[in-house]
């Protein structure tokens, strides 16, 4: 039996927000803020919010036994559409929405301990990968409509989960420095002033969170090569086309990818402790490694509080084009089956080299 990762008691969060709030240290509202991009009340004036669900292993496996049979595609003409993206000649061409279009946190600093998480406009993300599939289906054999819909929703889950990162990383410096007797705000003044700062790729916070989307792909595609590695080479470098089109810090998301997470890590960081007397260097280690990951969150990916937001309709409908949204966002669970493919990668991939003729 799988061992079951170790989740922070309720409690102990619960006490935390109820500490937080006692201090000053949080301003918690009743109503639905958009939060993420300051457009004020109402952004998602939606009828419908339903929480996410985790699958259990039977019902991954119910879900692929039923799922219907998608369109036949050869091994082979994947492999060649491979070789295509590898050398650039492929590359996807669309209207891109940046992820806050899509969806938003609410930081549990400016919201009741019901009402915190991710928000996501389920219309908007369908709506959207529909305009997307419209533009490329004539142009890729990898993707299919259904796992491009995970694809978006995974990086534009991975891009607010980066917030999430973002506001435990200011509450630890919040409660270490209390520890000390100074309770001293940083989280709040840091959101209220982040699209006022003077960073030359300010709201920073923006440029990390694409950056760390586009990095979550990066480390899924590690395992092997085939269908899952194409899709992800694929939509990364879309990615990378179309940054530089979208709102001020979302397009500077190029200078945070791969190694230079670490140095962006490192000014958001500096960012909230504004006035740090810590030697050059010490910064930007303990936020790459101790508070700016994925691993120092008070809730790992599959466990956030996430909302699906819509009409009855929208969300029924879905249910039905994405039935594990969980394992969909926080692990890019795609659940068609790949064997074939991969086996005539790794076919290829054995194949010894063609030596050149004499």
């Amino acid at each position: 039996m799988t061992a079951q990762p170790q989740l922070l008691p309720d409690s102990a969060f619960d006490i935390t927000l109820d500490w937080l709030a006692a201090t000053g240290l949080s301003a918690c509202s009743d109503t639905i803020v958009s939060t993420s991009s300051g457009q004020g009340m109402g952004l998602f004036a939606l009828p419908i919010s339903r929480k996410t669900q985790r699958k259990t292993h039977a019902d991954l496996e119910r879900i692929r036994r039923d799922r219907p049979a998608g369109a036949s595609v050869s091994p082979q003409s994947i492999y060649q559409e491979a070789q295509l993206i590898r050398r650039g000649a492929i590359i996807l061409d669309y209207d891109r929405y940046p992820a806050d279009a899509i969806a938003f946190y609410r930081p549990f600093h400016y919201a009741n301990r019901d009402e915190w998480g991710i928000y996501f406009d389920i219309e908007a993300l369908v709506t959207y990968v529909t305009s997307i599939w419209a533009s490329v289906k004539s142009m890729v054999r990898v993707f299919d409509f259904e796992s491009l819909l995970i694809a978006c929703f995974f990086e534009v889950f991975q891009h607010e989960y980066f917030h999430h990162i973002s506001e435990c990383a200011a509450t630890t410096m919040e409660i270490i420095q209390a520890q000390f007797g100074r309770t001293k705000p940083v989280y709040r003044p840091y959101w209220e002033s982040r699209y006022r700062g003077d960073h030359l790729h300010s709201p920073l916070e923006e440029a990390l969170a694409n950056a760390y989307a586009y990095n979550s792909l990066s480390f899924l595609s590690r395992v092997k090569v085939g269908l899952r590695t194409t899709r992800i080479k694929l939509y990364q470098q879309a990615l990378i086309k179309h940054w530089p089109k979208e709102p001020a810090g979302y397009r500077e998301a190029a200078h945070y990818i791969d190694g230079g997470y670490v140095r962006g890590a490192g000014e958001l960081a500096r960012l909230m402790l504004p006035n740090s007397a810590s030697p050059p260097g010490a910064l930007d280690l303990v936020a790459k490694e101790v508070l700016l990951n994925g691993n120092s969150t008070f809730f790992a990916k599959p466990y956030i509080p996430v909302r699906l937001c819509g009409s009855a309709e929208a969300i029924k409908n879905f249910d039905g084009l994405l039935p594990a949204p969980v394992e969909a966002y926080s692990s890019l669970l795609w659940l068609d089956d790949s064997k074939a493919v991969d086996a005539y990668f790794e076919a290829q991939r054995r194949k010894p080299p063609v030596q050149p003729s004499a």
